[in-house]
């Protein structure tokens, strides 16, 4: 029996327990992934974004924040697989692309040291959190029991991105 690409992808789909844990896995695996080549490869000392301010935070704690986030979304992508409709499945798609953006915010930023590629990316990503949760919200019609939760689980990460966008916006001109 040939394995399906679909067939790898099933896990993540889940409803259960073995689906948290798969989806945890992914999402909260690859922050950690992104966290070791954020301080392997000494990005989060490139120069634009050494300065320190007094209100931002210390790397180490950034990095853990980022995990707890991608682990808040993960459970939160999670929790939308009891729901078998298409609006759910497209709500989960968003949650599904904000936490790829999400883990792809280091390279367009820290890698290339560039605080405005940082700061359009953190503009962007606010919306795209903005953009998740309405979509999950109007699942509120038809099943309030998922948009609740799933919408606390990703309020969250816009909160934190937008103080970070403030953080990345004080290093222009820097």
């Amino acid at each position: 029996m040939a394995l399906k690409p679909n067939d790898l992808l099933k896990p993540l789909e889940a409803p259960n327990r073995v689906g948290w844990f798969v989806n945890l896995a992914v999402f909260v695996g690859g922050a950690t992934l992104v966290n070791a080549l954020i301080f392997g490869l000494g990005w989060n000392d490139a120069p634009h974004f050494t300065t320190q301010r007094s209100f931002d935070p210390p790397d180490a704690v950034t990095a853990v924040v980022w995990v707890i986030l991608l682990g808040m979304l993960a459970t939160a992508r999670w929790w939308l697989n009891a729901g078998q409709t298409p609006e759910v499945s497209r709500a989960k798609h968003w949650v599904t692309g904000l936490c790829v953006v999400c883990l792809l915010w280091p390279f367009y930023a820290l890698a290339t040291d560039s605080v405005l590629g940082g700061l359009i990316g953190c503009v962007l990503t606010a919306l795209l959190g903005i953009l998740t949760v309405w979509r999950i919200v109007r699942l509120g019609d038809w099943t309030p029991w998922l948009a609740a939760p799933a919408t606390l689980l990703v309020v969250p990460m816009i909160l934190w991105v937008l103080f970070a966008t403030v953080v990345v916006a004080k290093h222009l001109g820097h």
